[in-house]
């Protein structure tokens, strides 16, 4: 399926696959930061409560899992390039992420002036029955009439092991979780005429 800026339907892993990443990533989490002005990371709970890690490739504790990293950024190319004719020069550290009761992401967007980012993907590797809200929802999917009726966005359903591609300039939020625990999966590429300015 392709709403429009968003495509979803494709599974990079299968549930075995998943649990091994969640197995291996859930006891090294720390609390999720952002970037704010000046590229500097901060912790910001007004904006976001969640815990994550950044999977570096060159980082021997996530050797077992470098086969599924690397199916996971093959999947963000391959999609970039068939559905929104755009080619991804290179891609940042995976990061897995971690979602319990009462976290969440508010309104952002990936890309900024200092890093500066061309297309963002979700892949969710709980089942959805494993938690409750926290759906993954883009608020620039509908008209400025449907957005006051939506002011949380239009929410992206995945499947377990499923990826969500979109531009990384659209809005998105994850919203509260109410129960169970969401983990997932997120990448960020970037094009050639971006490289210049990501190294400044």
């Amino acid at each position: 399926m392709t709403i429009p800026t968003v495509a979803t339907g494709v599974k990079v892993f299968t549930p075995e696959e998943c649990q091994q990443i969640i197995e291996l990533c859930s006891p090294l989490v720390k609390t999720s930061l952002i970037i704010d002005n000046g590229n500097k990371q901060t912790e910001k709970k007004d904006i976001r409560q969640s815990k994550g890690i950044g999977l570096a490739s060159d980082n021997p504790k996530f050797e077992p899992i470098k086969p599924l990293l690397s199916k996971a950024v093959d999947a963000l190319i391959a999609i970039s390039r068939a559905n929104f004719h755009c080619t991804p020069m290179g891609v940042d550290p995976v990061e897995f992420t971690s979602y319990g009761p009462n976290d969440y992401y508010q309104f952002h967007i990936d890309s900024s002036i200092e890093v500066p980012r061309s297309m963002s993907a979700s892949i969710l590797l709980s089942s959805p029955l494993d938690f409750k809200n926290g759906d993954l929802c883009f608020r620039d999917l509908e008209s400025i009439d449907e957005q006051k009726k939506n002011p949380n966005g239009v929410p992206i359903p995945l499947q377990q092991g499923e990826i969500a591609v979109f531009p990384s300039l659209l809005m998105h939020q994850v919203l509260p979780i109410t129960e169970g625990r969401r983990h997932s999966l997120v990448l960020w590429s970037f094009t050639e005429e971006m490289l210049e300015a990501r190294k400044q």
